[in-house]
Formats: C-alpha cells, structure tokens, sequence
C-alpha cells in the first residue's frame, strides 16, 4: 500500500508533480508516514469485514469501497496499484476488479458521443452509449516480455522456468527492465532537490544471497513501512 517500499516514493513523486488529492490506501499505524510522505486522504483498508463473494470467490469489504468513495479527489484520475500480483494470498482481494468496477463508480470515465445524424433512435443511443474510460490503471513491475527475457538469461533453469517462475533461495536472481534511464534521472533529480526521500526501515549489512533473502522474507510479511537496504560494503571494510 501507500506506506511501502514504492507506494510512499510515489506518494512524494505525485506531490512533487502538483497532485491536488492524493489518496492512500495504509493500516492506521502508517498514517503518520503516508501523510508525511504527501497523502492527503488516508483510506484504512483494515475498516469493516473482508468476506468472500458468493459468485467470484474473491473477498470484499463494503466499508472499504465506501471509504474510497467519500475521498476526495474520487472518482480517480491514476491510480497505482502496490499490492496486487500473482501471489494467492493478494489474487484473492482483486483490486483491479474493485477499483475498475463501474458500479462503484471509482474511477474517471465519460460517456461515448452520439452519432450526428438526428432521428428518433438518438435518445435511445445515448441511453445505452458505453462509458469510455479516462483514467489510468498502473501496476507494479515489468512487462511480459521483460520477464521472459530476464528467464533466459538463466539457462540453467530454463526448461522448468518456461513454465512458472520458481521462488527458491537457491534460484533468486536479479532482473534488470529496460527503458528505464529517463524514470531513473527523474528520480535523481527529486532525490537531489529534497522532494524525494526514502524512509529507511531497516538495513542489512553485506551483499550476500542470504541477506538479499532476508530482505525478501520480511517484505513478504507486509508488515515493513518504507524500504529495507542492503548496504554494500567498500573494499576497505571487506
């Protein structure tokens, strides 16, 4: 959500950009950062009951979804989605599925223009015209194809990978997207004028595979608030 590792750098980046409204979805315990960070609504996702719906299977949380509506600023113009992946334990909630859903009316759309042409089947037209969408629905990490070309630089796992990304120690590896130098010079330069600080959470000594693991074991505990470092170490104090 808004308090980790990328929602509270892009809580500063929105701020520094001139967002007027900038509403975060965070537990009541990171409210003080998110706010820091340039959240001027704060939605506490952990309010009401998550139960599972009937039809989808998937849970829902009416009190959630009203939150979300009386921000202001809704319905949204971007949203940013920090949480949801591949993971069962996050597939289940479904947030795209929420937040697109028309009926709750989250996000920013306008209806489909008539035709010119005048005749008696114009108000019916209108009436049954589909909503074009104009908002923006982004979530976290690289494309398809930057996966698949990360996975072949690793051969010694290919035939299995092909299939699913295994997660084991001994198969963590390091992915490097594509077409990032401008993001990456934009962050330098929020970063070089004080508009962009990274809130430490925790920072583990030494570059090593079982550190790097370390640092993935407690972020998949969802309970870390800003970043976890690994500090490499000079030549000097190796």
């Amino acid at each position: 959500g808004g308090s980790g590792g990328s929602g509270h750098v892009a809580l500063q980046m929105a701020r520094a950009l001139g967002a007027r409204h900038i509403t975060t979805v965070c537990s009541e315990r990171s409210r003080d950062l998110v706010v820091s960070c340039g959240a001027t609504h704060v939605v506490d996702y952990s309010k009401g009951e998550w139960v599972e719906d009937g039809t989808t299977g998937h849970l829902r949380n009416d009190a959630f979804v009203r939150q979300l509506q009386e921000a202001p600023g809704c319905p949204f113009d971007v949203i940013l989605d920090c949480v949801t992946s591949a993971d069962p334990d996050d597939a289940k909630f479904n947030y795209p599925a929420t937040i697109q859903n028309p009926k709750n009316g989250l996000v920013a759309s306008k209806d489909k223009s008539i035709s010119a042409s005048a005749g008696p089947d114009a108000e019916a037209s209108e009436s049954q015209a589909a909503p074009i969408t104009t908002y923006l629905y982004q979530r976290l990490g690289g494309s398809s194809p930057d996966w698949f070309r990360a996975t072949l630089d690793r051969p010694r796992i290919l035939p299995r990978s092909l299939v699913w990304f295994p997660h084991s120690r001994e198969q963590l590896f390091w992915i490097k997207f594509p077409h990032c130098a401008k993001q990456l010079d934009n962050f330098r330069r929020l970063a070089e004028d004080g508009k962009l600080v990274p809130h430490i959470s925790k920072t583990i000594d030494g570059l090593s595979a079982a550190n790097i693991q370390e640092g993935f074991d407690d972020i998949l505990q969802r309970r870390v608030k800003g970043k976890i470092v690994v500090r490499v170490k000079t030549k000097d104090e190796q």
